[in-house]
């Protein structure tokens, strides 16, 4: 059984700390966009074999809307602008070499793009395990 994320104010307790504990977090990470709600965000982690997609802070609903996004024109943050760092997050693929991430932060009229790794590969994964209308 995964451990549970607690959160508590600003800051995350747990076994979600540390340099990657802003990509747990229900609050936004990446960029704020003034005058919107923050809605959740889709993490997508693509792996040699595997693809693993994690809903934070929203339900199930957010994955149509990220594939959306990712379908139309985005301008994705990148490297030192992301605050996480390029190791896996989801625990899958330990057997097989991790290649990127793609983390969409939805808002209730705009979204924030931030991918880590070889984008034109990574990006593509994401939107296959997307689908058009949720996880393949």
């Amino acid at each position: 059984m995964a451990e549970q994320l607690q959160v508590t104010g600003e800051r995350i307790i747990g076994p979600y700390s540390g340099p990657n504990g802003a990509i747990w977090a229900t609050r936004p990470a990446m960029r704020t966009l003034a005058n919107q709600t923050f809605n959740g965000r889709v993490v997508i982690e693509v792996f040699e074999k595997e693809v693993e997609v994690v809903v934070i802070g929203g339900d199930r609903s957010l994955i149509s809307r990220a594939g959306a996004v990712l379908r139309s024109s985005y301008t994705p943050l990148r490297g030192a602008a992301l605050p996480w760092t390029s190791d896996p997050v989801t625990g899958k693929g330990r057997n097989e070499a991790f290649l990127g991430r793609v983390v969409i932060e939805l808002w209730n009229k705009g979204a924030v793009v931030g991918i880590t790794g070889s984008d034109a590969h990574v990006v593509a994964r994401a939107m296959q395990q997307l689908g058009p209308n949720g996880p393949a």
